[in-house]
């Protein structure tokens, strides 16, 4: 229901922009757009993912450095 709003509240830009794209049906766009929103908020998820697996890489090797430093000092 939601969907179809919003191709009522845009309809004359959905429909423009599906003929000039060749799509078969103006709601294949929102389908289409809404697909690639997905696509991007599971890349930039994933980015994010990564930056914090190499903060934890990092601190892992900061204790084990201290740890290693303790039992020397010993």
């Amino acid at each position: 229901s939601f969907l179809w709003k919003l191709i009522g509240m845009f309809s004359n830009a959905v429909k423009w922009t599906s003929i000039k794209l060749g799509f078969m049906a103006p709601r294949n766009v929102v389908f289409f757009a809404i697909i690639g929103f997905l696509l991007v908020e599971n890349f930039m998820s994933n980015l994010k993912i990564a930056m914090l697996n190499e903060k934890v890489k990092n601190l892992d090797h900061y204790i084990a450095l201290e740890e290693y430093e303790k039992k020397k000092e010993n």
